[in-house]
């Protein structure tokens, strides 16, 4: 995770305090924000391609067309994963 593009608000902050290690803890709660919402994004997205692969799954078990359909798909996903590296 990168903070780099909070180095101006960080430099806004530290602007408001005569000493500059008076903004710790301000530049500390930035950080926590930033690093809050990084972290809620992530297990959205999580939860977004866990349910995607449920229902991949919900749908290959109700007809034989749709599970060999799905395997075609992860053989030819792998397929082009292994051409790109």
């Amino acid at each position: 995770m990168s903070f780099a593009h909070l180095e101006t608000r960080a430099d806004e902050i530290v602007g408001l305090y005569e000493y500059p290690r008076a903004a710790m803890l301000p530049l500390l709660w930035l950080v926590q924000a930033e690093a809050s919402a990084a972290k809620k994004e992530l297990e959205e997205a999580t939860a977004k391609a866990q349910q995607q692969q449920s229902a991949k799954i919900a749908v290959a078990a109700t007809t034989p067309e749709a599970a060999y359909e799905n395997v075609v798909d992860e053989l030819r996903a792998v397929k082009d994963q292994e051409e790109i590296d």
